[in-house]
């Protein structure tokens, strides 16, 4: 019996000793893995599952080294335990394959804290912890548009509706002053063929590319009000971010506005305009848009993404396309435009097949003013480089840029006996 005492007594001694005077809870402390410390209180014995799951941690550890796997010997009361810290997002080497453009820096976030997030399946559970996920988490909000106006030659618009499904670049001017927020598009080329060509063709000629069309195949039922694709969304995002990578003077805010161009089964053409936000354009530059070749087609699909976002305040790995772009008005251009797009090759022509279809194009001039109009075209200059000296190929652009003020401007002599002296050598034309 004396013995069965003593053994009573020395249990009820370890139980006063694990266990906090008066009652109290055991209180435990977590060191984060992003510094933050998480207190956690337990009414009796603390458990290390439990602990897991109340600090969101896969893994705790008795040392701030993180060392030692933290054990149930560990949990006593004020005792600290510690997540394994963050990896410090490492810099990119300047020999790494190509620098990563952000068109809108601002609105940049943490790559690495998406991935960190996406592996763990996380959310923010405190402020500090909140105000971390905001670094690398896109919230998907309304947003206001650029663009006022969208202004379009007519004879584009059915040049390009005749060549059937594609994206081209919008070329043509931003308007000055009050009508900083217009885009005049006046000619187009087909997007993905010849992009460095025409990028610098439009800047010789004292034009940018100010935009980009969609060509569908139809307008899919007449009665209806046309709305974005994710597809559309996601392909016209990446095309603003290669537009603006290539601008050699970014000028903010930047207007870029989309058309889409349906032929109507009862006849004509519907044609309507938007603008992607800001935000949906910087999430294509991160590839947290799925890329427009994995997105759906259809008109009432959402947008994909590969990264957890947050829209109306909870997560989502898709959004209502109508999020993330904004209509935009259309109009028609009031001038002339210095650059025709009546010229047309598809992308698959060979060199020869090239040259000849150009010469038939030229051929067709008789004149220097018939000439001028036939060369002054952006599918014929951008075939002409290549074919034509570099030097007479930036005299027409010249020209160009000069018929914006005086319209009956024609080609130089030297430039009119180059290319009448290239047609000589060219057969089958």
């Amino acid at each position: 019996m004396q013995l069965l005492k003593l053994a009573v007594a020395a249990l009820a001694s370890l139980a006063a000793a694990t266990t906090p005077k008066s009652g109290k809870p055991t209180i435990l402390r977590v060191k984060k893995s992003d510094g933050a410390v998480k207190r956690v209180a337990f009414d009796g014995a603390a458990t290390l599952d439990e602990l897991c799951e109340r600090a969101h941690a896969d893994e705790l550890f008795s040392d701030d080294a993180c060392t030692r796997a933290c054990t149930a010997d560990d949990l006593v009361h004020g005792a600290v335990v510690y997540e394994r810290p963050m990896e410090k997002e490492e810099e990119p080497e300047e020999a790494a394959a190509e620098a990563f453009f952000s068109p809108y820096p601002e609105l940049q976030k943490k790559s690495s804290l998406r991935a960190k997030r996406r592996q763990k399946n996380l959310r923010a559970n405190t402020w500090k912890e909140l105000l971390r996920e905001r670094e690398g988490v896109f919230y998907v909000k309304s947003f206001e548009r650029v663009c006022d106006m969208c202004r379009l030659s007519q004879d584009c618009v059915e040049e390009l509706s005749g060549r059937g499904a594609h994206a081209a670049w919008l070329i043509g001017r931003r308007g000055v002053r009050k009508e900083n927020a217009t885009t005049f598009a006046e000619t187009a080329y087909q997007c993905g063929v010849k992009d460095d060509d025409v990028f610098e063709i439009a800047q010789l000629c004292g034009l940018e590319v100010v935009g980009v069309a969609v060509v569908r195949a139809d307008a899919d039922g007449d009665d209806k009000s046309i709305l974005l694709t994710p597809y559309e969304v996601a392909l016209v995002s990446e095309l603003q971010v290669e537009a603006m990578r290539r601008c050699d003077d970014l000028k903010r805010p930047f207007s870029f506005p989309t058309l889409i161009i349906a032929p109507r089964s009862s006849g004509g053409l519907a044609t309507e305009a938007f603008e992607a936000s800001e935000l949906t354009v910087q999430m294509a530059a991160e590839r947290v848009l799925e890329l427009s070749g994995d997105q759906p087609t259809e008109a009432d699909a959402r947008v994909r993404t590969r990264d957890v976002v947050v829209v109306d305040r909870e997560d989502a790995k898709d959004i209502d396309a109508r999020f993330l772009y904004r209509a935009v008005p259309v109009g028609t251009l009031s001038t002339n435009p210095i650059l025709s797009s009546a010229f047309h090759l598809t992308s698959k022509a060979k060199a020869k097949k090239r040259e000849q279809a150009l010469a038939a194009h030229l051929r067709g001039a008789s004149g220097k003013k018939a000439l001028t109009k036939k060369l002054l075209d952006i599918g014929a200059l951008v075939a002409a480089r290549g074919i034509l000296a570099k030097g007479d190929v930036s005299a027409a652009c010249a020209v160009a840029k000069q018929r914006r003020t005086d319209p009956g401007a024609v080609l130089p002599t030297k430039v009119r006996a180059a290319v009448e002296a290239w047609l000589a050598t060219v057969s089958g034309g």
